[in-house]
């Protein structure tokens, strides 16, 4: 039996669609509105998002946007929302959509704690899974100075942290799913053009490790990686 949209862990809330491209943003409304959101905005680059957000802040609940756009991209907006720029609720939740993962997005989604990713196309059950994952889950967001002063370049951005090589520790080729936080990386990570994602030597935690479970949609090859034992205290 399918569930009445009342049963859905959606239902009351607002999520704002951000793509330019009409049909993308359509076809991401109706899964929104079948999965049970009282309601679905749409706007068509990050700029109009950002204004969108500022005039009524308490209007929207969660945000999907696109990477690539005219005027101001995805990880822009999610740079104006974390710093404040969009608005008091800088911690309100977002989601970029992207067709390909480089090591520049990466880093700026991670660096602004941007909720996940959705590989385009993307499905109903994808969408559905990080949307919970993201509502529902533990997040962990900054106050709105850190963010701004990464943004001024009054402050470094967070670097990854990395562990000395242990050729003593035996590397092992596992499924993300068996990975745990501290492990560190043994050999480089790679998306599918070849970029170089993750170094060698760098330790996994959590975040990265979700961002790198919602890129395995993108390329399988990231669904197992080389791992060794995380380092002695």
């Amino acid at each position: 039996m399918t569930p009445s949209p009342s049963a859905s862990p959606f239902s009351g809330r607002t999520a704002l669609v951000v793509d330019d491209e009409p049909f993308s943003r359509k076809v991401l409304e109706r899964m929104l509105l079948s999965l049970g959101f009282a309601a679905v905005v749409e706007a068509e680059t990050g700029r109009a998002a950002s204004r969108l957000i500022r005039a009524d802040p308490d209007a929207v609940h969660v945000v999907i946007s696109d990477i690539v756009m005219p005027e101001a991209t995805g990880l822009q907006l999610l740079q104006a929302v974390r710093t404040g720029v969009a608005g008091p609720h800088h911690d309100m939740p977002l989601i970029l959509l992207t067709g390909r993962a480089d090591r520049g997005m990466v880093d700026a989604a991670m660096t602004y704690d941007c909720d996940g990713l959705l590989i385009k196309p993307t499905s109903r059950d994808e969408v559905r899974d990080r949307l919970i994952r993201v509502l529902g889950g533990d997040r962990t967001i900054r106050n709105a100075d850190y963010y701004t002063a990464i943004a001024l370049g009054d402050a470094p951005a967070p670097q990854p942290e990395e562990a000395a090589v242990d050729s003593a520790q035996p590397p092992s080729l596992l499924p993300l799913d068996q990975i745990a936080e501290g492990m560190v990386l043994a050999a480089d990570v790679l998306a599918g053009g070849g970029d170089v994602l993750l170094s060698a030597g760098r330790i996994l935690d959590r975040k990265m490790l979700t961002m790198l479970g919602d890129l395995r949609l993108f390329d399988a090859d990231l669904g197992r990686l080389l791992v060794r034992p995380p380092p002695r205290a």
